[in-house]
């Protein structure tokens, strides 16, 4: 055997090579094809976990749907039955405002520690002695909140991507306050602060 590849020595070169490249050919694409499938595995993980979150959030507003469905068939049956339906409807619009108004608590005390404050999407909480506006803007996929904040002469500061546990600290003419993210709820599409003076 010795005596052929010095024989043919021309031969066992070109030999050599394809066997080389053939081995180095498939050993790329062996390591290609391979990482190719992991980054595409992963993708895949990543969206069915943004699916499996909007399927609970489409549960959730589901559920609300329903309720508010039969909140309505109520009113329906009330309006049918009230001899002035107009008059009832601002009664109860009233005492919802009131309610709503009662559960905001804008004016607490500028001392006073606000704990458990919860702001829904595209609303604001808005505190008076503090002056102090809070607005969510918006709740991402992997719980990163967007807050557009206005605190005394410190006005409309933008905050992205804030996550759970992370402390915004402001200063204006009005002093220093600490604003803590205690829950992000994706689902629901709100979160619970708390304010430190």
């Amino acid at each position: 055997m010795a005596n052929w590849f010095e024989t043919n020595q021309t031969k066992s070169i070109i030999g050599y090579t394809l066997l080389i490249i053939g081995a180095s050919w498939a050993f790329y694409k062996f390591t290609f094809e391979e990482s190719k499938i992991d980054n595409y595995r992963s993708q895949i993980e990543t969206k069915q976990a943004t699916i499996s979150q909007y399927q609970a959030r489409i549960e959730y507003l589901e559920e609300e749907n329903l309720r508010f469905k039969s909140e309505l068939k109520d009113f329906e049956e009330w309006n049918s039955k009230s001899e002035n339906p107009s008059l009832f409807y601002k009664s109860q619009y009233e005492k919802t405002i009131l309610s709503r108004i009662d559960l905001t608590k804008t004016n607490i005390p500028a001392k006073s520690n606000l704990k458990d404050i919860i702001i829904s999407k595209s609303e604001s909480y808005n505190n008076k002695d503090l002056d102090l506006i809070i607005g969510l803007k918006d709740i991402s996929v992997n719980d990163g909140v967007y807050l557009n904040i206005s605190y005394g002469d410190n006005l409309n500061k933008t905050f992205d991507n804030k996550k759970v546990g992370e402390t915004i600290i402001l200063k204006s003419n009005k002093g220093q306050i600490k604003i803590t993210i205690n829950k992000i709820n994706y689902i629901y599409s709100n979160i619970t602060m708390s304010i430190h003076k």
